[in-house]
């Protein structure tokens, strides 16, 4: 048999716990499962120019919170 490593489940929902209870239940499903996806792969950088271009070129009108 092979060993069983859980450590990426808990990971995982460990940082919905921290999520969850910094936000209530104020946040939407979507929203919540966006943020969980972040924390879960912080490793993973992001270029802000490439969001920007994105969001810029998609036409549409968003509201942004920072």
């Amino acid at each position: 048999t092979l060993p069983v490593s859980t450590a990426t489940a808990e990971r995982s929902f460990s940082s919905m716990k921290r999520i969850k209870s910094y936000l209530r239940n104020s946040t939407s499903g979507k929203r919540l499962n966006g943020l969980a996806l972040l924390s879960i792969h912080k490793e993973i950088t992001v270029n802000p120019q490439e969001v920007m271009d994105k969001f810029s070129k998609s036409g549409r009108r968003c509201n942004i919170v920072l």
